[in-house]
């Protein structure tokens, strides 16, 4: 008899908390259709993870130059960032702390802050264009050229790692 009543107890803890217990919500879905007149594609675009700002490559109505431009989405502003010029390619890094974009004239990596500042070439990576890139949290440069193949460089650019071979 002790046995059943501690199974008719855990059964009834059980069933209590399956009808109490709430998911959390799931985060909204954002649908927006922007008006970015200068972009160039959407495949040259990323958002940071907060979804509060779009980094994407834009021709400046300037000078016909291709910088990166960032849209707020929390107030519709959009501006060029400074010193991008020829920038290609723009990816968040994984904490969102920055944009990596490459030089296409240089043929270089270059990252700047989310919130704003100054770009900084990333030690190495002429010696790997790429196709595309991430910034790790540890700050090591992936890149992945027209083959597939991955190289990863360390944050000081004294190691270039084929990742695909692990072999430097």
């Amino acid at each position: 008899p002790l046995s059943i009543g501690a199974v008719a107890v855990l059964f009834g803890l059980l069933l209590g908390f399956m009808l109490f217990h709430s998911d959390p919500a799931p985060k909204p879905v954002l649908r927006t259709q922007l008006s970015l007149p200068n972009a160039l594609s959407p495949l040259q675009a990323a958002i940071t993870p907060d979804d509060k700002k779009l980094f994407y490559v834009l021709v400046d109505p300037d000078d016909a130059t291709r910088r990166i431009g960032v849209y707020h989405f929390e107030t519709g502003e959009k501006e060029i960032v400074p010193r991008t010029d020829d920038a290609r390619l723009p990816s968040i890094s994984m904490d969102g702390r920055w944009v990596v974009y490459r030089n296409q004239t240089t043929r270089e990596w270059w990252k700047i802050p989310t919130s704003g500042g100054e770009p900084v070439l990333i030690p190495g990576s002429s010696s790997r264009p790429g196709m595309g890139a991430a910034l790790t949290p540890e700050g090591d440069l992936l890149v992945t050229d027209s083959t597939w193949s991955m190289a990863r460089i360390l944050p000081d650019g004294s190691r270039v790692i084929d990742v695909s071979t692990d072999q430097d």
